[in-house]
């Protein structure tokens, strides 16, 4: 149950005088993270090269890229749409051809650094007027063979730190208080080699993707963190594989690059089939929910660019976000939130216990203001329903659940001089059921606590989710495997279980929880109007189960229910548990049918803070909320707002 305001708690309980009110916003975005709706700004017809970009405090694009051993730089002030994108001049010569090199811009400085001829020692230059003129400030010897540069600003204070592809090494190369390191510092991690690396500054670390080969040869993508205050100073992390692929797979990974878009880390790289330089491929993975880079929360990576281009770069400033090649430069601006609330017809919804989720919106639009496919209102964005009443004291809205679906299906039509707009919405299970995995993705069998598991793989499939489950869930420990072509939604059942918890994928995320026990709201005798009700026998789905899994089997059996509607059994396959574990979960799938089996159909005034799996009393009868249907309608005489509950047994 949402927590709601005395005021709000009070209004909706009234038998009568109530004023609905619902609140419907358009999001360029999804799941809190913005979309990236790439617009060509400039292509010219450079060769691929080795490039980097960054966004000065001022605005201005800067662009460097590594000619055949030459530094060139690009800066262009004011870029955006109808911008003429400056030539390249010439920063500096001596670079070792077509090794990476670094780009970035803090505060009122610009710094660059690339590796010098011969591939063992690297040279920074800096810029203090928005990168108008550059002097070098560093050159360090390194055993090498250095293959990329990459360079990474702290905000005040002077500090910045230098990371350095070099063999099977990532070295690290400080400035404190505006002095640099005389020499690098080396990873402490074991790898088959390293050909690029990427980094920002973000969360009190300097934060890193690495590209390179595993010791066994595999084609690897990890990201990592160097410690800068939230990590002890110096302290590396752990390395997070973000993309994997077999030692036998004829894959090559450079040109790694990182973006902090609306606090979200982005990642972009290069993938390159060897011995077939037309099957090269920029990716891009994003960390989900704003999680530090060292967390294993990961989308599985996905084409970005269009295909050919060996070496790409990315930056972001002020929610707008950049990717370059040598030739061409992209933007992406998320077009702002639209409020529609007053265009509201209809708000229907329906969602259950397993997770599943449809909204309906209906607007009247004389204006023509909502748009198919002019973002927000387009397939892929965002709809939020705010559920509420005006029962504040000013007669102002106050509200409960927001209700948040990926958008669908936008339509428009005019009928007799009346234009409606429908949008057709869904929430993270339907978006789940749609993810297909492209390349296998394990955990280590006995490596990872199922909650910890679960998290893990709503990320890889693009979810924030949030796990609420029994103690068991953090100390029973699994494996997992996600093959090419299978549907993310297996595997989230087999993590969840056959309804012993409870799914919710309404509100902008995955949500695993525990059905309530005690009731939260009280339905008729005497507590929110009850409009109707409708009682029913249904014969059970299940009223015998077996879990089992490779270590023994478990029962549970519902022995009424099978004297009278006959035996209905559920053979349940379970991932690692044992003994008491496997009658825990066996007794658990059991009662969760019981839940599922409907006992009551109540219809309600629209009850703005209850949620699915919560307990409640109908008529005095305690029973778990297994699906919600609500419906807000506006009419000539004002609006309505109800709901349709399904209570089962307890």
């Amino acid at each position: 149950m949402r927590p709601l305001s005395p005021t709000l708690q009070a209004h909706q309980a009234r038998v009568s005088g109530r004023r609905p009110a619902v609140a419907v916003t358009l999001h360029d975005e999804r799941f809190g993270a913005p979309i990236l709706r790439w617009q060509l700004l400039h292509a010219g017809s450079e060769a691929d090269a080795p490039v980097a970009l960054a966004l000065t405090a001022a605005g201005t694009l800067l662009r460097v890229r590594n000619d055949g051993g030459v530094l060139r730089l690009a800066r262009t002030p004011s870029p955006g749409p109808g911008a003429v994108f400056a030539a390249w001049a010439d920063v500096a010569a001596g670079l070792e051809p077509g090794t990476g090199v670094g780009l970035a811009s803090e505060g009122g400085e610009a710094l660059a650094a690339g590796v010098l001829a011969g591939g063992t020692a690297v040279r920074v230059w800096r810029s203090s007027d928005d990168g108008q003129t550059w002097s070098a400030v560093h050159t360090a010897a390194d055993a090498g063979p250095l293959r990329a540069a990459a360079v990474a600003i702290r905000s005040g204070g002077g500090d910045a730190c230098l990371f350095l592809a070099a063999g099977a090494q990532l070295k690290r190369l400080r400035r404190t208080n505006g002095s640099w390191a005389a020499s690098a510092t080396a990873w402490p991690f074991v790898v088959g080699s390293v050909t690029g690396a990427a980094a920002v500054h973000r969360n009190g670390n300097y934060e890193l993707l690495a590209t390179g080969t595993a010791a066994d040869g595999a084609p690897a993508v990890w990201a990592c963190a160097l410690g800068d205050g939230a990590l002890p100073l110096n302290a590396w992390s752990g390395l997070v594989p973000v993309s994997e692929a077999g030692p036998g797979s004829g894959l090559s990974v450079r040109s790694p690059a990182l973006a902090v878009v609306a606090g979200e880390l982005r990642a972009w790289w290069t993938e390159e089939a060897v011995g077939s330089p037309a099957a090269l491929r920029c990716y891009a993975a994003r960390l989900v929910g704003g999680a530090p880079v060292t967390a294993h929360r990961w989308e599985e990576p996905a084409p970005s660019l269009p295909g050919g281009v060996r070496w790409a770069t990315a930056a972001s400033r002020a929610g707008v976000a950049w990717l370059a090649t040598a030739a061409g430069v992209w933007r992406s601006a998320p077009a702002p939130a639209a409020d529609v609330s007053a265009l509201v017809l209809r708000a229907a919804w329906r969602e259950a216990a397993d997770g599943s989720f449809a909204l309906t919106i209906e607007l009247s639009d004389p204006q023509g203001a909502v748009v198919p496919g002019v973002a927000p209102a387009a397939a892929g964005a965002v709809v939020r329903v705010a559920l509420g009443y005006c029962s504040a004291a000013d007669g102002s809205p106050e509200f409960g659940r927001v209700l948040e679906g990926v958008i669908e299906r936008v339509r428009a039509s005019e009928v007799g001089g009346m234009r409606r707009v429908v949008l057709e919405a869904s929430g993270a299970w339907e978006w789940a059921e749609r993810r297909i995995f492209a390349r296998p993705w394990a955990l280590a069998s006995g490596s990872t606590s199922r909650r910890e598991a679960l998290e893990r793989l709503a990320a890889r499939l693009g979810l924030p989710s949030s796990v609420a489950a029994t103690p068991s869930w953090e100390s029973e420990l699994l494996g997992l495997l996600a093959a090419p072509g299978e549907r993310g939604t297996r595997l989230l059942r087999q993590l969840a279980g056959t309804g012993e918890v409870v799914l919710r994928g309404a509100e902008g995320a995955l949500a695993v929880g525990l059905p309530g026990t005690s009731p939260v709201a009280a339905y008729g005798a005497g507590g929110h109007p009850l409009l109707g009700i409708e009682r029913t026998d249904e014969l059970p789905a299940a009223n015998w189960v077996r879990a089992a899994s490779s270590a023994g089997a478990g029962e549970a059996a519902e022995l009424g229910s099978i004297a009278a509607h006959g035996p209905r059994l559920l053979l349940e396959r379970r991932l690692a548990e044992s003994g008491a574990g496997l009658e825990a979960a066996a007794g658990g799938l059991l009662a969760a049918f019981r839940r599922g089996r409907r006992a009551v159909r109540a219809r309600i005034q629209a009850d703005v803070g209850l949620e699915v799996s919560d307990a409640v009393t109908v008529e005095g009868v305690l029973g778990v909320v297994d699906a919600i249907a609500g419906e807000y309608r506006r009419g000539r005489r004002g609006a309505t707002f109800e709901m349709l509950i399904d209570v089962g047994e307890v």
